[in-house]
């Protein structure tokens, strides 16, 4: 079946039979009150089994015994659980993961908290199916997706940290808040903290805000001692999600008071960062790249912010350019959406104007909130190099092929690079910023062998950082 595929009870028993996994399939219906005796016979029925007793004991000790004797292997599927029951009291003996003549059970709840119990057992395996939030629009479908993929990653004991990397802007803080919610919601995690980073990481406040959402007060004035306190209260008897937004560089979380390990009441960290390197060092992490809108998803978001008016006949075209001037970053999408909501066609006309021209002055938001999201993540390169090769790749084109061996040629030329005393030594180098650039989302593969791109957006962003550079090449 397909990992990711989503399919009625129905179709998923019919694609069970037809694979021969198991010799018999059934359902029943648990019910918030639910007929044991009726669900008995559903199951011996499948068993070919009679139940001549009215006694639920009587019958129970017989189903259990039937399906312990039997070789064949069953699948039992128990639909609209409230509470969990006793399987054994039911008739349906103790499942040993690593018996291959035992049934397998599915429970199917659509309330979250039902299953918190049973969490930390070995042979016990989470799912979710969420549907769309807000609509049933691609936009809002991506998002569900990434969040049930990280849903299941912190799920898995052998993953831990699980990040979510991408470019500034692109929407990671708002995945993680929602995944932070649900996480809690549906009983995976006792509590959920959070902190934010910034450019130079303040420990002691990140502590104080790890802190502030467990209600634990860090009266210590050294790190080392409210490291101490944090670590005794994260590795307790509760399950703890901790969540790092706006990582930029290398944290030791030991420093910070942040138990790390893998197991079932381990805390877990999940990490938003524009460095998709960060944590490299840790072989249990997992990454997941977010990457832009596609044209359908950028326009969910934009007729969302901007209004259904942009569909009429007098806006449709204009506002089709103007959101494709975003290109699928999602900050840019909502901030122009909304400057532009209930606006007339000349200021629609306007707005493509400048943003084609990257200068974007006049439409609300733009400076102030999306440049320095891109901003952000070019000081936080720490090579003075890297910045250099970034502010020449601006210099290209929107939308241009930047063809890596113009970037050696110029780069050399023009002595951007420290101690080069040769073309090779120039490509080795110019490689390695590529790569640095690539890792934090300022540039991006581009389908043309030997060479890269860059985002429109952070290509305006960058010129605009140009135009404040003292670098004499800009």
């Amino acid at each position: 079946m397909e990992g990711e595929e989503i399919v009625t009870t129905e179709e998923f028993i019919q694609r069970v039979k037809e694979q021969d996994l198991f010799e018999g399939v059934m359902m029943t219906v648990v019910s918030p009150n639910p007929d044991l005796k009726r669900m008995q016979g559903e199951i011996a029925e499948m068993l070919g089994l009679n139940l001549e007793s009215e006694s639920l004991v009587e019958r129970a000790e017989m189903l259990r015994a039937r399906m312990s004797a039997d070789s064949k292997r069953y699948l039992i599927i128990l639909a609209d659980v409230s509470k969990t029951l006793n399987l054994e009291e039911f008739g349906i003996p103790c499942v040993d993961v690593d018996s291959k003549r035992r049934c397998k059970i599915i429970w199917m709840s659509q309330l979250p908290n039902v299953f918190s119990d049973m969490r930390t057992q070995s042979n016990f395996k989470w799912s979710w199916v969420y549907p769309s939030v807000g609509g049933s629009n691609d936009f809002e479908s991506r998002n569900n997706s990434i969040i049930t993929d990280v849903m299941h990653a912190l799920t898995d004991d052998q993953i831990n940290p699980v990040v979510l990397c991408g470019m500034g802007g692109i929407g990671k803080t708002t995945l993680v808040e929602e995944v932070g919610k649900r996480a809690k919601a549906d009983g995976l995690f006792d509590e959920v903290t959070m902190a934010v980073f910034t450019q130079t990481a303040d420990l002691s406040r990140i502590q104080d805000e790890i802190a502030e959402f467990l209600g634990l007060e860090l009266t210590e004035k050294g790190l080392r001692g409210r490291a101490d306190k944090l670590h005794r209260r994260l590795s307790g008897t509760k399950r703890v999600l901790v969540i790092l937004d706006n990582v930029s560089t290398q944290v030791n979380l030991k420093t910070v008071g942040i138990p790390f390990h893998c197991d079932k009441m381990s805390c877990k960290f999940l990490v938003t960062s524009r460095n998709q390197d960060i944590f490299n060092d840790m072989e249990t992490k997992k990454n997941f790249p977010i990457d832009v809108l596609t044209e359908q998803e950028a326009w969910d978001l934009f007729k969302e912010m901007a209004g259904s008016s942009i569909e009429s006949p007098e806006l449709y075209f204009v506002a089709h350019e103007v959101m494709s001037k975003c290109a699928g970053l999602p900050i840019a999408i909502t901030t122009v959406g909304r400057a532009l909501k209930h606006k007339s066609k000349n200021v629609w006309n306007d707005a493509l104007r400048q943003l084609t021209r990257a200068c974007p002055e006049n439409i609300p938001g733009m400076i102030q909130e999306v440049y320095p999201k891109i901003e952000l993540s070019y000081e936080c390169l720490e090579s003075h190099e890297a910045k250099a090769c970034f502010l020449l790749c601006c210099l290209y084109p929107e939308g241009c092929n930047i063809p890596i061996e113009d970037l050696v040629r110029y780069g050399c030329g023009l002595k951007l690079f420290k101690s080069i005393h040769s073309m090779v030594e120039g490509r080795n180098s110019v490689e390695t910023l590529v790569g640095i650039l690539k890792s934090s989302f300022l540039l991006v593969d581009s389908n043309k062998e030997g060479c890269v791109r860059m985002h429109d957006v952070v290509r305006d962003a960058a010129l605009s950082i140009a135009s404040k550079s003292r670098d004499v090449f800009v």
